[in-house]
């Protein structure tokens, strides 16, 4: 018998990492619409590796650093897309199954084992973005 589960597909780690990204790239300056508009599309960038190689092809510190870098080269605002795909790593780490920061060098995962992913890491977030609205307009 089949059961529904509604947050099965992974939307509610997708909708994580979109909130935790808009919100760093706030605090990192982002004011621009546009700057926003990249920080939302870069957010889930990473998961495109989601049936090849996940959490280690596009979960590593030389994506994270070289799409920004190409965005520098060609005058376009690169801030927003490191910080969002900085975000989706740190989020990631923080799940049992970790990432593999310096893939291809090295297949090793680095784990915090925090809470697993989906649910509990909106929730996580969800709640840092609360204590920090909280901390802005106290």
């Amino acid at each position: 018998m089949y059961r529904y589960r509604p947050f099965h597909t992974g939307n509610p780690d997708r909708l994580a990492h979109v909130l935790f990204s808009l919100m760093l790239c706030y605090i990192a300056g982002c004011r621009n619409p546009v700057d926003f508009l990249l920080a939302v599309a870069f957010a889930t960038f990473p998961d495109l590796d989601l049936h090849l190689w996940h959490r280690e092809l596009l979960h590593n510190i030389f994506v994270v650093l070289g799409i920004p870098l190409l965005f520098y080269l060609a005058g376009l605002p690169y801030l927003p897309v490191l910080v969002a795909l900085g975000s989706h790593i740190i989020l990631d780490i923080m799940s049992p199954s970790g990432v593999s920061v310096l893939f291809p060098l090295s297949k090793r995962r680095i784990s915090l084992g925090l809470f697993r992913s989906g649910e509990q890491t909106l929730l996580f977030v969800l709640l840092i973005l609360m204590f920090y609205l909280f901390y802005i307009y106290k």
